[in-house]
Formats: C-alpha cells, sequence, structure tokens
C-alpha cells in the first residue's frame, strides 16, 4: 500500500465510492462529486506528515477543506483546515479523509451532492479511489 499515489507533488484524481466520478470544485468553491478529468477534478497533494495530506485544486489554487461547521468547500487557502488524516482500507484499495483538526470526513452523496463532514464517516459516502494524473 505505498501511499496510494498520494505522493507529494502528484497531481491525482479522486474517484467517490459513491458516484463513480471525480471530486471537483467548482469556480464558486462548490465541491461536487460529478467531475470528469478536466482541471476542476485534478488536485496536487501536498504530503504534511506520514498519514496528513492537503489537495490544491489545479484550477483556482485553492484547497479543499472542511470548515468547523461540516460544510466541504474548496475555498482553502492551505491552512489547518486544509490537513487531511489518511485512512486506508488495505482490503479495496479505497481511502477516507479525516479531518486533521476536527471532526469530519471528506464525503459525497449519491446524487454528486457533498455529505456535510460531521455525518460523513469511512463508509461508501466517505471512500475514494486515487487515480494519478498522466
Amino acid at each position: 500500500m505505498p501511499g496510494f499515489g498520494l505522493k507529494n507533488g502528484n497531481t491525482v484524481f479522486l474517484t467517490s465510492k459513491a458516484t463513480g466520478q471525480n471530486l471537483r470544485v467548482h469556480p464558486d468553491g462548490r465541491v461536487d462529486g460529478h467531475g470528469g478529468e478536466g482541471k476542476l477534478a485534478q488536485w496536487t497533494v501536498h504530503r504534511v506528515d506520514k498519514d496528513t495530506v492537503k489537495f490544491e485544486n489545479k484550477n483556482n489554487g485553492n484547497w479543499l477543506r472542511i470548515e468547523k461547521d461540516g460544510d466541504l468547500n474548496g475555498l482553502g487557502k492551505g491552512g489547518p483546515l486544509t490537513e487531511f488524516k489518511l485512512i486506508k482500507h488495505k482490503d479495496d484499495r479505497e481511502i477516507s479523509l479525516r479531518s486533521a483538526h476536527h471532526e469530519g470526513h471528506v464525503g459525497v452523496l449519491p446524487d454528486g451532492a457533498p455529505k456535510n463532514a460531521h455525518n460523513t464517516g469511512t463508509g461508501p459516502h466517505g471512500r475514494f479511489t486515487v487515480k494519478v494524473h498522466a
């Protein structure tokens, strides 16, 4: 399980188990799980340490974050709310992303809408596979 493709500097797609599509951020910061393989769905990996990562969007330069109220958006500037602890699911090569500083996980509902982090765990709505952009 060497890193799941989450090497510092890699550009990756985070494919939602709930939708089968990629996590993307719109120019206004809204996040959803209906991305293809364009820049809205491309994320640069920034490793904080062995178990902590941050994701910078290739389109707008903002970062994926979970607000203290559990809102998931793409308006971060690289601060603490953009740090995620990796949870690796060894049996199926999927990951979950838990906020490093408060309760909650990155999650997407089957209709593609972001799920409030406080209501998201490590089940299907909170699981992603990582694909490295070629």
